[in-house]
C-alpha cells in the first residue's frame, strides 16, 4: 500500500508527546548536517526530542519529485506536534496530510510547499551585499555563475541583476548555467571555469552560487595563468572551511545553516503550541571579504580592531576567531582576554630561553587551539600573533637584544600552534580510524547469517546508538501496521545499568498501528532527557522489510550524514533476503540424503581449512600465505596475489615468490627474523619490509606469522598474513615532513636546525680539531618587495632565495628559514677563514643577484652575520653570535643598502 493508498489519520488520534519530526535526506551532505545540528541542539535547550525520519530512498535537492521516493508513511507520528521539511524531502501531498492530522509544518527553503511557516535564505540581501562590494573595488563588468539546477539560482541571479542595474551597470547573462549536477559542485566550477577562460569577452569579477564551485572555478582559473584577484576577483556563497583556507582564501557569503535550522525549530515549537508565528522568515547573511575579491589578507572574520592596545587588539581578533564555527555556544571572553594578555606578556618579557621558553609556548599555543574550534580559526589566531608582534616589535626601544628575544618567543608561540594544531588533526585520524573499525564490524555482524543477532540488534554495541528498534511490516507487503521485532539498550547489554524501559516490553507478538513506532520509550535519553532518534527504512531493491529507529546524541547525527543508516538498512535488508534464501536452500538439502560420500570430503576440506584460516587470523586478517616447511612450498592465497597486482597464476608455490621480491635494503632484516624462527628460538614473525609489485614500484608490508609444531616441538608450517601499509607509511613521512620543513621554502624549520647544530657542536667536544661555522642571512629590503609586490610575489622571493641557498652549500651543510625573511645556514667543515669569507661572498652574490618572480624582476640586499664554533659555543650561543654579527653588517651597511626591515 503506497503513501496516497492509505486513509487519513482520525481525528481521535493523540497528539504528540511533544517531540519534533525533521524529514531530509542525506544527500543534501554539509547544508543537511547543519541544519539537523542547529535542530538538535535548540530542542535539547528547550527539553524536546528529534525525530529525524529518511527519504526511504533519499532524493537530490535538485531532482523532480516522485511519488516512490516520498517520506516512509505516518511513521512516528503519535510522538510529535510540528515538523520540519527540508528542501523537497517530502511532497506536497505528504505536507498536506501533516497539516490534516494536526500537526505544524514548517519548511527550510525557497517555497513554502503547503506549510504554515518556511524558513528561508536572504538571498537577495546577501547577492546585493557581494555585488556591491566588487563595485566598490572599482569593477564594472562583474558576472554571475552558478548551475540552473541549484534551487537558489533564479532567486540569487534576480537580485545581482537588480542590483547591477541599481548601480548602474549592465547585467551578464547567467554563467554556467547549463552544468550538469552529475558531476561535483567542485567539478563543475573547474568546467565553468574553463568555457570562463576561452570566452572572449570576460568579466572581470564574477560572483559564484556556492563555494564548491567557485573553488573549482578559481582551480580552472590558476591552471590557465589567471590571477586571482589580479586578473579576476572571485566571491562565493556558503562559508564553507575550504573557502578560508583556499589560495587566495575565498571572499564569501556566508550563512548559518545551523542558525537556519534552530530558527526553524523555534517557529515549529511555537506552532505546536497554538501559537501562529509569522508565515515567511529570512535568515540574514553577511559578508565575508577576503583575498580573492581585492581586499587584503586579515580583512574576514579575524580582522583587528581599529583602535586599542595590542593586547585589546588581540583580544578582538582571537575572540572573533574563536567564535567561527560556534553555535549558540558562548566564546569564554574571559579566557580570551587572559590569552591576549599572556601572549603579549610573553612577546615583551620572553621566559628565558631553552625549556621554560619552549614550555611556555606550548601552554599557550593549546589555550588558543582550544579556544579555536576550526582550522580556520586557528589560521586566523595565527595571523593575529603576527600582528601582535609587528605591534610589539614597533613599540620596543632600538635594543637589539630585546628584539631577538622577542624574534624568538614569537617563532616559538607559532611553532607551537602549528604543532597543537596538528595534533588534533591526529586525533581527529584516530577517530576516523575507530568509526572505519566500527563500520567493519558491523558489516561482518549483519552479514553474519545468525538471526538472533541480526534481530536482537546487539550488533549496535559496536555503534553509537544509545537505544534501538526494529519492526518489521506485519503483515509483509503493506506499510499501515508494524510489529516491534527487536530492542536494544546499550545499559542493558553492557550491564553498566538496569533493565531500561525498552526491555520490560521486547517484541510485540502483534501488529501495531506505524503512528506508534518507534516505542516512545525511546524519545528519552539514558538519564530521561531530549535525544535524537533517527528513522530509517529497512529496504533494498525489490525488498520491504520494515523500519530500523535508533537513538543517540553527537555521533548518531555525524553518522546520519555520512550515510551510515543507509548502509545498515540495506545490510540488514540483504541479511533478511538471505535468511528467507537460506530458509529455501534448507528445505531442498533435506532431500539430498544421496550426498554423505561428497560431504564428507566437503567437511575433511573445510576442517583443513579452517585450522589453517584459523591460525592465519590469529596473526592478521589480511592477505594469507601458508609455508609447509617440510615440502618447501608456499600457499599464497589469491588476495596476496592481488595486493603485489598478480593473476593467481603468475606466482608459484616457492618460498622465493616472496623473498626474492624484498627490497634489497629490508633483505637482512626480514631474513635474521626468519632465520631465528626456523630455527625455533622464536615463535613470531613481525616485520616490516617492501614488496616489488608486479609493475616494478615497491609496496611497504607488514608481515605478521607464527609457527606450527610437530610433537617434538619442532617447526613444520609458518602461517602468517601479509597487510598492504604503504598509505600510512606514507602519511607518518608526510607528517614528518611537515613537521621538520617549511612548507613555503622546503628548508629545515627552528627545531630541526637546532637539532643539527646541537650535533655539530657534539661533534667539536669529541672532536676538537672539527670546525664548523653558523650564518645568520636576513633579507634587506624584503618588506618593500612584500607592501608593494603583494604577500604573492613576497613568498615568491622567499622560495626563491631558498634555491639559490641550497644551490650555494654542500651536501652536509644544512640551510634553514628561522622565521620571515631570515635563515640560517650551518656549514660544516668549514677551512681557514679565508675559505670561509668565500663562502659567504658566494652565497651573498646567489641571494642578491635579481630574481625572476612570474613576470616582474625583484632583488634584495643580505646582512649576513657568522658564528665560528669553538671547543665551548653551544647552539644558542652560536645563534646569538651570528644574530649579532648580522646586525652589526645591517648597520654598518645601512646607508650603502637601506634599511629593509
Amino acid at each position: 500500500m503506497g503513501l496516497d493508498e492509505m486513509s487519513p489519520p482520525t481525528a481521535s488520534r493523540p497528539r504528540g508527546a511533544g517531540a519534533v519530526a525533521i524529514y531530509g535526506s542525506y544527500r543534501y551532505g554539509q547544508y543537511f548536517d547543519d541544519i539537523l545540528t542547529g535542530v538538535v541542539t535548540a530542542a535539547h535547550d528547550a527539553g524536546s526530542s528529534v525525530v529525524c525520519v529518511q527519504n526511504s530512498l533519499g532524493v537530490r535537492p535538485s531532482s523532480d519529485e516522485s511519488s516512490g521516493q516520498d517520506a516512509v508513511t505516518r511513521v512516528g507520528w503519535d510522538h510529535f506536534d510540528s515538523a520540519i521539511v527540508v528542501l523537497q524531502a517530502a511532497s506536497r501531498d505528504y505536507v498536506a496530510r501533516l497539516r490534516d492530522a494536526g500537526k505544524f509544518v514548517v519548511a527550510i527553503g525557497p517555497e513554502p510547499r503547503g506549510g504554515h511557516a518556511v524558513i528561508a535564505l536572504d538571498n537577495d540581501r546577501g547577492v546585493r551585499d557581494a555585488i556591491a562590494h566588487l563595485a566598490g573595488h572599482g569593477h564594472t563588468a562583474i558576472g554571475f555563475l552558478s548551475p540552473r539546477w541549484q534551487i537558489d539560482t533564479g532567486e540569487r541571479y534576480a537580485a545581482y541583476a537588480a542590483q547591477m542595474t541599481e548601480l548602474g551597470l549592465e547585467p551578464r547573462p547567467l554563467l554556467g548555467g547549463d552544468q550538469s549536477s552529475d558531476v561535483t559542485m567542485d567539478e563543475q566550477g573547474y568546467l565553468a571555469g574553463r568555457e570562463f577562460v576561452a570566452a572572449r569577452d570576460r568579466c572581470t569579477a564574477v560572483m559564484l552560487g556556492t563555494d564548491l564551485i567557485a573553488l573549482g572555478f578559481v582551480r580552472a582559473l590558476a591552471e590557465a595563468g589567471v590571477s586571482v584577484p589580479g586578473d579576476v576577483a572571485v566571491v562565493g556563497i556558503d562559508d564553507i572551511d575550504q573557502a578560508a583556507v583556499s589560495s587566495p582564501p575565498l571572499a564569501t557569503v556566508a550563512f548559518s545553516f545551523e542558525s537556519l535550522g534552530a530558527l526553524a525549530f523555534d517557529v515549529a515549537l511555537a506552532g505546536s503550541r497554538g501559537l501562529r508565528p509569522q508565515e515567511r522568515h529570512l535568515l540574514s547573511p553577511r559578508f565575508v571579504a577576503r583575498e580573492s575579491c581585492g581586499c587584503p589578507s586579515g580583512s574576514g572574520a579575524a580582522s583587528w580592531a581599529a583602535t586599542g592596545s595590542a593586547a585589546q587588539m588581540f583580544a578582538a581578533a582571537l575572540g572573533t576567531a574563536a567564535q567561527e564555527g560556534r553555535f549558540r555556544v558562548a566564546v569564554d571572553v574571559r579566557e580570551v582576554v587572559h590569552v591576549a594578555s599572556d601572549v603579549v606578556a610573553h612577546l615583551t618579557q620572553p621566559p628565558t630561553a631553552g625549556g621554560p621558553a619552549r614550555d611556555a609556548a606550548l601552554t599557550l599555543a593549546a589555550r588558543i587551539v582550544r579556544l579555536c574550534p576550526l582550522d580556520r580559526s586557528v589560521e586566523s589566531a595565527l595571523r593575529a600573533v603576527r600582528a601582535v608582534v609587528a605591534a610589539v616589535v614597533d613599540d620596543l626601544p632600538d635594543d637589539p637584544a630585546r628584539l631577538r628575544a622577542t624574534s624568538g618567543a614569537a617563532l616559538d608561540l607559532c611553532d607551537a600552534i602549528r604543532s597543537e594544531q596538528l595534533q588534533r588533526r591526529m586525533r581527529e585520524y584516530v577517530e576516523l580510524k575507530r568509526a572505519q573499525r566500527s563500520h567493519y564490524v558491523v558489516g561482518n555482524a549483519l552479514l553474519g547469517h545468525d538471526p538472533d543477532e541480526l534481530r536482537s540488534l546487539r550488533w549496535l554495541r559496536h555503534t553509537a546508538a544509545e537505544a534501538a528498534a526494529l519492526g518489521l511490516w506485519t503483515p509483509s507487503g503493506q506499510v499501515a501496521t508494524i510489529r516491534l521485532e527487536g530492542v536494544f539498550e546499550r545499559t542493558a547489554v553492557s550491564g553498566e545499568g538496569p533493565v531500561g524501559r525498552l526491555r520490560a516490553h521486547p517484541a510485540q507478538p502483534g501488529a501495531a498501528p506505524v503512528e506508534s513506532f518507534p516505542p516512545v520509550e525511546l524519545l528519552a535519553g539514558p538519564s530521561g532527557g531530549p535525544t535524537l532518534v533517527v528513522v530509517t527504512h529497512v529496504r533494498s531493491e525489490g525488498s520491504d522489510w520494515g523500519l530500523l529507529a535508533a537513538a543517540g546524541g553527537e555521533s548518531i547525527r555525524s553518522s546520519l550524514v555520512q550515510e551510515t543508516f543507509q548502509q545498515w538498512a540495506v545490510l540488514m535488508s540483504a541479511a533478511l533476503d538471505l535468511e528467507r534464501a537460506d530458509e529455501g536452500l534448507a528445505r531442498q538439502a533435506a532431500a539430498l540424503t544421496n550426498a554423505y560420500e561428497t560431504e564428507v570430503a566437503l567437511l575433511e576440506e573445510v576442517r583443513i581449512s579452517e585450522e589453517r584460516y584459523a591460525i592465519a587470523a590469529e596473526a592478521a586478517q589480511d592477505a594469507v600465505w601458508d609455508w609447509d616447511l617440510g615440502h618447501d612450498e608456499v600457499f599464497y592465497s589469491s588476495r596476496w596475489k592481488a595486493m603485489l597486482g598478480h593473476r593467481d597464476s603468475e606466482v608459484g608455490p616457492g618460498p622465493g615468490e616472496w623473498l626474492e621480491r624484498v627490497h634489497p635494503e629490508d633483505a637482512a632484516g626480514l631474513r635474521e627474523q626468519l632465520d631465528e624462527v626456523l630455527a625455533g628460538a622464536r615463535v613470531h614473525l613481525d616485520v616490516e619490509h617492501r614488496l616489488r609489485a608486479a609493475n616494478g614500484d615497491y609496496r611497504w608490508v607488514a608481515c605478521i606469522a607464527r609457527t606450527v609444531t610437530d610433537e617434538a616441538g619442532r617447526p613444520v608450517r609458518l602461517v602468517g598474513s601479509t597487510t598492504d601499509i604503504t598509505v600510512s607509511r606514507l602519511l607518518k613521512e608526510q607528517l614528518l615532513q611537515e613537521a621538520l620543513f617549511d612548507g613555503l621554502t622546503g628548508l629545515a624549520k627552528t627545531t630541526l636546525f637546532r637539532d643539527r647544530l646541537a650535533q655539530a657542536v657534539e661533534r667539536v667536544r669529541r672532536h676538537p680539531q672539527a670546525r664548523f661555522a653558523v650564518l645568520f642571512v636576513d633579507l634587506d629590503g624584503f618588506k618593500a618587495v612584500n607592501d608593494t609586490f603583494g604577500h604573492g610575489v613576497g613568498d615568491g622571493l622567499l622560495a626563491s632565495v631558498a634555491v639559490r641557498l641550497r644551490e650555494s652549500l654542500r651536501g652536509n651543510d644544512t640551510a634553514a628559514r628561522l622565521g620571515g625573511d631570515e635563515f640560517g645556514v650551518l656549514l660544516a667543515d668549514v677551512g681557514d677563514a679565508d675559505e670561509l669569507a668565500t663562502v659567504v661572498d658566494r652565497i651573498r652574490a646567489r641571494v642578491t643577484a635579481p630574481h625572476r618572480i612570474g613576470h616582474r624582476e625583484v632583488s634584495v640586499g643580505a646582512s649576513i652575520g657568522v658564528a665560528m664554533a669553538g671547543s665551548d659555543a653551544t647552539a644558542d650561543s652560536l645563534l646569538e653570535a651570528a644574530d649579532a654579527a648580522m646586525y652589526r653588517e645591517k648597520h654598518a651597511r645601512r646607508g650603502a643598502v637601506g634599511h629593509g626591515r
